[in-house]
C-alpha cells in the first residue's frame, strides 16, 4: 500500500513559492537588439505597432506619436485656405431638464471662393464650434456658380425664398456694397464690390440669406441671353469706336461753350437791367405823389 502523505509536508510545499524567469517584452528587446537590413520588420521601422512611441514609425510605419511618420499625403486644411468663411448667425437654444437647463446651439454660415462661387450651410450641436464646423462642411459641398460682370452684376434681378425678398441691382465701379446683414456676406463671399441690394421682406437671417442666392443664382450674362432669343452680339469696328468718341468729346466741348456764353450774357444785361428797373421807380413815384400828379 502506498504512504500516507504527511499533512505538514503538504503545508510546507504549499506555502513556497515558485521562481519564474520573467518575460522578455518585445518591443524592448527590438529597441536594444539592431535589426538585420534583410529582416522582415526593417522596411516597416521596427515590430508591429510601429516603432517607440512618438518616433514615426520608421521609414514607412504609421507610428503612435506625433512624428512626422511616413508618407501621409497632404493635410485636409491646406486645401480650405482659398475660400472664404463668414458665419452669419448663430442661434442659441434652451432645453429645460430636471437638472437644469441643457444648451444646443445653430449656426448659419457663407462660403465662397470670392470668384464666382457661394454656397450656404447650417449646422446644428451641442457646441459652437461643432456647429461651426458642420455648416462649413455643408456649405462647401453645396457651392453655386455666379454669374458676374466685373466688380459688379449683369442686371437687376429678386431673389425670393420663404418670406424673405432680396432686390439687388448693378453699380458703377467705386460704389462699393451697399448692403448688409445676411445679403452682404452672400455677395462678399461671391466676389462682388459694387452693388445696391435691399431686404424687402422677412428679416430671419436664414430666410434673407437663402433669397439672397436665389437671386444670384437668376442671373445671365448677355451673351447667354442673346443666344436664347436667337440674336447675335454685334462688335463695334475701332473705327466706329473712334467716331464715337470724338463726337462724345465734341458734345462736351459744345456744353462747356454754351455755359460760358450763358454765363457772359447775364454780365452784359445787367446794366439795362438796372436801368429800366430805376425808370420804373421813378414812374411809380410820380404816380404816387399827388403834387407831381397836379
Amino acid at each position: 500500500m502506498p504512504p500516507k502523505p504527511d499533512p505538514i509536508i503538504e503545508e510546507k510545499l504549499a506555502e513556497e513559492t515558485v521562481v519564474i524567469d520573467p518575460v522578455i517584452d518585445v518591443p524592448e528587446v527590438a529597441a536594444v537588439i539592431p535589426v538585420a537590413p534583410g529582416a522582415p520588420g526593417a522596411e516597416r521601422g521596427g515590430d508591429h505597432r510601429g516603432g517607440p512611441r512618438g518616433g514615426g514609425g520608421g521609414q514607412g510605419g504609421r507610428g503612435r506619436g506625433r512624428g512626422p511618420g511616413g508618407n501621409r499625403g497632404p493635410r485636409r486644411d491646406e486645401n480650405k485656405s482659398d475660400l472664404l468663411e463668414k458665419v452669419v448667425f448663430i442661434n442659441r437654444c434652451a432645453k429645460v431638464v430636471k437638472g437644469g437647463r441643457r444648451f444646443s446651439f445653430s449656426a448659419l454660415l457663407v462660403v465662397g471662393d470670392r470668384k464666382g462661387k457661394v454656397g450656404v450651410g447650417f449646422g446644428k450641436a451641442n457646441e459652437v464650434t461643432e456647429a461651426i464646423r458642420k455648416a462649413t462642411d455643408a456649405a462647401r459641398k453645396h457651392l453655386e456658380p455666379v454669374s458676374l460682370r466685373g466688380p459688379t452684376i449683369p442686371h437687376e434681378v429678386m431673389g425670393q425664398f420663404g418670406g424673405g425678398r432680396v432686390f439687388l441691382r448693378p453699380a458703377s465701379p467705386g460704389t462699393g456694397l451697399i448692403a448688409g446683414g445676411g445679403v452682404r456676406a452672400v455677395v462678399e463671399a461671391a466676389g462682388i464690390k459694387d452693388l445696391l441690394a435691399k431686404s424687402l421682406g422677412s428679416g430671419n437671417p436664414a430666410n434673407v440669406v437663402k433669397a439672397t442666392l436665389d437671386a444670384l443664382k437668376q442671373l445671365r450674362p448677355k451673351e447667354t441671353i442673346f443666344q436664347l432669343r436667337g440674336k447675335t452680339i454685334k462688335t463695334a469696328t475701332p473705327a466706329e469706336t473712334a467716331a464715337q468718341e470724338a463726337k462724345t468729346e465734341a458734345a462736351k466741348v459744345g456744353k462747356g461753350k454754351g455755359k460760358k456764353s450763358e454765363k457772359a450774357a447775364p454780365e452784359k444785361a445787367a446794366p439795362e437791367k438796372a436801368a429800366s428797373e430805376k425808370a420804373a421807380k421813378v414812374e411809380k413815384a410820380d404816380e404816387s405823389d399827388p403834387a407831381l400828379a397836379s
